[in-house]
């Protein structure tokens, strides 16, 4: 029943409902009021516009249907002595607005780039998982991988022997015996199994032959066996203190190896006692050298024969080798094993006890015996008997005593020793038995649980109303998993976590020890491995039961254990079907990228066992230790980019090739495992085994092909001496100056360069060795096209290009004007082609760990080869020295400007004005050198046999490149740039007369715009922004580096890329945020060239903001991002890394107060935007007076 005041407050609820409705529907109205009126003021702007842009348009079609003027015109700009700079960039510098752009933090704005990205190439790529970012970044990786360097060398080898010691049984033995022994490891296991053995046979022998008065010798074949016995026992007993001497111990659950505290806990536990027992085997072995010799020495020692009986102290040990047998028994897992081995020994504990005091009551018989008494012997007229059937009267009265008792009324002995037994076998046999009782009422109370649970779950399926095929499935997967997965209660409180931790690690350390970096992590940190261990999760499948399917997302690694799968590749089913069995790793790959969807499935074929592990555990598990964090970062990438190359497939096979590949090339690997194949010192191309006949000329030489003339193989089993090889260095001379010019065959060109450069031989050149292939064919093909267009060979040149897009004939013939122009002299080609093959060389990471660490750029590491290490680079010797200066002055130009950087409008004219002061000094024959390389550097990188990359489309940005730098001695560094630009401009028909027409055109370049539909994209995107934007943006992008400071942002490219293929963020939101970058610092600009004499250009390193902007989902935390970066600064460079504050929040969704947001702000954007516009109508010129 509801009340009067529940109606009340219901209906005050309803009035403020309808409030809050009422109030959104104003805010609703007055919204679509606005934008409605925004658009049709947009309309009209809109024809100015397209009313303005018509003579442009007009122009665009002429030049695009009439080609041959447009390039008339360009043909005559190449006549000119010199390049000017833009009238906009003079009137930009005249009328510079002195007031500086606030901080201006904008809420984010669609772009239509986002939308049509038709100069864009999208697609999903493989990429790191966040999660590995913010760890990276959190963990400070690098210092610690630094840090880790250093002592690995130092550690490594103590860190491997104990650890491995103390963490897993498996792997505590060694190819060759240590120092010290593990308690629990296999040669002690061994150990301990003989001496229980021994200790067996003493138990059962020694009494006997007290008992019958065996004796040990060499008169029957029992005694011979005898003497081997005990012969075989003092040897290993008396070894036995040696070997307690030399194994470590547990003390408060650590393990001690240290041999002080060993020979302490020795001397305070069993010594005294294996000492004494052992020397009184010695008395015994001395008492038998005395008998087989009859002197007096064997009558002194037969008076201590008595002293043998001592020997059955020894049984004591039975107690510990008890403790082992349980110990093996848990390590099997199984419980109805360990009953087992308890029941059996107990059992053998009461048979031992029994057989004891069965040969001391014959004993005694025959001690009362011999003194002319009546012992129960005669009464049970045993004393004649055979000594079996005497051991059996005297088991059957220990066992089961008569009463009243067999024994004369004056055996006093033999009355107390009856009463002893009685007492005895009530306490000890008793307790045996109880005990044995004990463990069969748990082995039934244990069935009994399984039973329970059984006749529950049929209870269960019977209300289901389960069929009978589904219930015999079931009843069968419970049944295996109950045999397997049996619950076991306890208290946790007696394991603690350190030995529940050991326990994981001896169940599942084999499994994931197959995985190379896992078992490195085992080798280095031993910690970080077991916790790995603790987080692996169990899972057991039944018959037919389908692990994942394709097309589904992977979620975690998959380690399969027990069982029989099928793997199945391919999306539809039908793909190739493999049976694994036994230990694999599947899906490795999903503990590093993100969103990465199943290509295969996997289907288990019988009852199975395997482990799942996820990348978010993983990375838990190494949060607290910064170096390991470093190695898996590092092994994630270059397993990721591995993957990659190989198209993103790879089968089971093939990822366990590629994890070994990637785990050798970590650092922490290669410093601990020192590869001494690639070492530098190691490398000797001028020495090789070859099956070639010597040739008598030069001419021969040079015209004898690659099949004779690179080295033959050698089976590794037959060792062949190596001998100097004859490179065919005097062939490639005489191919320079006579062969090539009077025959250059395509087919022929490949072998001839191998055979000449043995940097490019495909077998064992240095591209080989550093597993660099495609450099290798990308420095093949540089060397094809330098050729092609020093001898004028259009075809060569472009065969491996598709015919729609060949490079044009009249590009061609530019090509060929500049090749006339840069005059290459034979010395030159020859250097040039020396050059191409090397250069490659400095961007392997084996090579440049060898470097010192200054010198660790590309061109560096190559001039430290040249200038150190020639054996690696044997061409470089036969180069003359005009050759060598010009290849080392080219390397030196091509490390202090990037010309792909001035094509994609990266660099400033500063970077000009550097090239310009060198070539000043070094003269103008170093710039026709360099632009000769440039020419075969840039046409060989698609590889090939020609050039792949200079087709048409890309040719006409490349010519116009070179084209400038020709005139690099005749005008100014911003005139050689903006000429560049200028050129842009008139390929794409755009205005360059305001200075914000030089922005676009720079922002063209680094967007790789190619046609106008896409700048007018990029048009858009700019009137987007706000006039304050488009104003810092403009005075950074007009920035020369010369008279006033510019940040070059490496990286930008690939920023503009991502922005624009990520539907969440678009181009203009990325503008917004450099906007917001650099207002945060143009503030330290001066601090950060303070030590910098004459400097002016500060380099922005962008590459982790690349990469953050693929990953991120929503546009408020990456607009936002700026505020949570961290910024390194170190002479003149700044390096910008997006912290773990980013990388945790990069697939957080857009909220709800997000797109109000967006929406409110598209809404500011728009007024602003049409505000500018009016009061440039009106004529408003001072940009102070606007306010957004």
């Amino acid at each position: 029943m509801v009340k009067i005041g529940d109606y009340e407050l219901l209906d005050h609820f309803e009035k403020q409902l309808d409030a809050i409705h009422s109030i959104q529907e104003e805010v609703d109205s007055f919204v679509q009021r606005i934008k409605d009126k925004v658009a049709g003021l947009e309309d009209v702007v809109q024809k100015q516009l397209d009313s303005s842009s018509a003579a442009s348009e007009m122009e665009c079609e002429f030049t695009n249907a009439h080609p041959e003027g447009a390039r008339a015109r360009a043909s005559t700009a190449e006549d000119m002595r010199g390049l000017s700079e833009p009238a906009a960039l003079q009137e930009h510098r005249e009328k510079k607005w002195s007031a500086n752009a606030g901080w201006y933090w904008p809420l984010g704005t669609m772009s239509s780039l986002t939308q049509t990205t038709n100069f864009m190439v999208g697609g999903k790529e493989l990429r790191l998982h966040n999660r590995w970012m913010q760890l990276s970044m959190q963990a400070e990786a690098l210092l610690a991988l630094s840090e880790q360097r250093r002592r690995v060398s130092a550690s490594a080898g103590q860190k491997l022997s104990f650890h491995r010691r103390s963490l897993s049984n498996h792997s505590l033995s060694s190819s060759r015996m240590p120092a010290t022994y593990h308690p629990l490891g296999k040669v002690r296991l061994i150990w301990d199994l003989v001496g229980l053995i021994l200790l067996l046979a003493d138990a059962i022998l020694l009494p006997l032959s007290l008992a019958w008065d065996w004796q040990q010798g060499y008169e029957d074949a029992g005694s011979v066996f005898l003497l081997v016995v005990f012969m075989v026992s003092l040897v290993f007993w008396s070894l036995d203190i040696f070997m307690n001497l030399n194994t470590a111990f547990y003390e408060r659950g650590a393990l001690v190896f240290s041999r002080r505290e060993i020979l302490k806990h020795y001397m305070r536990t069993w010594f005294i006692i294996d000492l004494a027992v052992v020397v009184l085997d010695y008395i015994t072995l001395a008492d038998l050298v005395g008998q087989s010799q009859g002197n007096e020495l064997g009558l002194v020692m037969r008076s201590m024969r008595v002293a043998r009986a001592f020997r059955l102290v020894r049984l004591l040990k039975m107690a510990r080798f008890d403790d082992l047998m349980q110990e093996i028994a848990a390590s099997t897992g199984r419980q109805w094993i360990m009953l087992v081995v308890a029941i059996i020994n107990s059992a053998v504990a009461i048979l031992l006890v029994a057989h004891v005091m069965t040969c001391f009551w014959f004993f005694l018989g025959r001690i009362v015996l011999s003194d002319r008494q009546v012992s129960w012997l005669s009464l049970a007229f045993a004393q004649d008997l055979d000594p079996f059937t005497q051991y059996l009267h005297a088991f059957r009265y220990v066992m089961d005593a008569p009463s009243p008792p067999v024994i004369a009324e004056d055996s006093v002995t033999e009355r107390f020793f009856d009463i002893l037994t009685n007492i005895f076998c009530l306490v000890v046999i008793g307790s045996a038995i109880s005990k044995i009782s004990g463990t069969m009422v748990e082995l039934r109370s244990m069935n009994e649980a399984k039973s329970k649970q059984r006749c529950e779950i049929r209870h269960y399926l019977h209300s289901q109303d389960a069929s009978f095929e589904l219930v015999s499935r079931v009843m069968k997967f419970v049944d295996y998993k109950l045999d397997k997965m049996m619950p076991t209660t306890f208290d946790n409180g007696l394991i603690s976590s350190t030995l529940q931790t050991e326990l994981s690690v001896n169940q599942r350390a084999r499994f994931i020890q197959t995985m190379p970096i896992f078992d490195l992590s085992l080798t280095l940190y031993p910690e970080v491995f077991s916790s790995i261990c603790v987080v692996l999760k169990k899972v057991v499948c039944e018959n037919q039961e389908e692990v994942f399917a394709a097309g589904g997302l992977s979620t975690c690694m998959y380690i399969t254990v027990t069982g029989e799968y099928a793997h199945i590749e391919g999306f539809d089913g039908t793909g190739e079907q493999t049976l694994l069995t036994g230990v694999n790793c599947l899906e490795e790959l999903s503990l590093y990228v993100d969103a990465l969807a199943l290509n295969s499935s996997l289907v288990a074929m019988t009852f199975s066992e395997m482990f799942t592990l996820d990348g978010d555990n993983l990375v838990s598990c190494l949060q607290n230790s910064p170096s390991c964090a470093a190695m898996f970062f590092e092994y994630a990438k270059e397993f990721t980019q591995a993957v990659k190359k190989i198209g993103g497939k790879a089968g089971v096979k093939e990822q366990a090739v590629l994890a070994r590949r990637s785990c050798k090339k970590t650092q922490v690997y290669q410093d601990l495992y020192p590869d001494q194949e690639t070492s530098l010192d190691n490398i000797n191309l001028t020495c090789a085994r070859q099956k070639l006949n010597s040739a008598t000329t030069t001419e021969e030489l040079g015209r004898m092909s690659a099949s004779s003339l690179t080295f033959a193989d050698v089976p590794d089993e037959e060792e062949v001496p190596c001998e100097p090889v004859r490179h065919d260095w005097a062939g490639l001379k005489w191919l320079i100056e006579e062969g090539w010019p009077e025959s250059l065959e395509e087919k022929e060109l490949p072998e001839q360069l191998q055979s000449c450069l043995p940097e490019l031989d495909p077998k064992g050149g240095p591209h080989v060795i550093f597993e660099q292939p495609m450099e290798r064919d990308r420095a093949e093909s540089s060397c094809i096209c330098t050729l092609a267009l020093l001898f004028d060979r259009y075809d060569i040149f472009t065969h491996p290009q598709p015919p729609g897009a060949k490079l044009r004939p009249d590009q061609w013939q530019m090509l060929q004007r500049t090749i006339k122009w840069a005059q290459p002299t034979d010395d030159q080609v020859h250097a040039v082609l020396v050059l191409l093959a090397i250069r490659s060389l400095g961007k392997s990471n084996n090579v440049a760990k060898q470097v010192p660490l200054d010198e660790r750029v590309p061109e560096k590491v190559v001039l430290h080869l040249i200038d150190n290490y020639t054996n690696v680079i044997p061409s470089v010797r036969e180069l003359s020295e005009e050759g060598l200066r010009y290849a080392k002055s080219a390397l030196h130009l091509h490390s202090i400007f990037n010309f792909a950087q001035m094509l994609q409008g990266e660099n400033v004219p500063a970077s000009v004005r550097q090239l310009q002061e060198s070539i000043q000094r070094d003269g103008i024959e170093v710039l026709r050198f360099y632009i000769l390389f440039l020419l075969g550097f840039m046409s060989g990188l698609g590889a090939g046999r020609g050039s792949r990359f200079l087709t048409a489309r890309r040719a006409e940005n490349f010519i116009e490149g070179v084209r400038t730098l020709k005139y690099l001695l005749d005008a100014s560094p911003c005139g050689i740039y903006w000429g560049y630009l200028a050129s842009r401009a008139h390929s794409l028909a755009v205005p360059t007369s305001a200075p914000e027409d030089l922005v676009l055109i720079r922002l063209a370049c680094l967007a790789r715009v190619e046609d106008r539909t896409a700048y007018r994209q990029l048009q858009e995107c700019w009137c987007s922004l706000g006039a304050v934007e488009r104003l810092a943006l403009t005075q950074h992008f007009l920035a020369d580096g010369l008279e006033e400071t510019a940040f070059v942002f490496e990286f930008l490219p690939d920023c503009v890329a991502n922005a624009v293929r990520n539907q969440n963020i678009g181009l203009a939101c990325l503008l917004e945020m450099l906007v917001c970058l650099l207002n945060m610092l143009q503030p330290a600009a001066p601090s950060m060239l303070a030590n910098l004499k004459d400097a002016r250009v500060i380099l922005v390193n962008l590459s982790d903001m690349s990469e953050f902007i693929a990953c991120v989902r929503n546009r408020f935390v990456f607009e936002t991002c700026v505020s949570r970066c961290k910024v390194r600064v170190s002479g003149g460079r700044v390096q910008l890394e997006m912290t773990g504050s980013n990388w945790a929040r990069v697939n957080e969704p857009n909220s709800d107060i997000t797109s109000l947001a967006y929406s409110v702000k598209d809404v500011l954007q728009k007024q602003r935007n049409l505000e500018t516009h009016l009061l440039r109508g009106s004529g408003a010129r001072k940009p102070d007076t606007w306010r957004v």
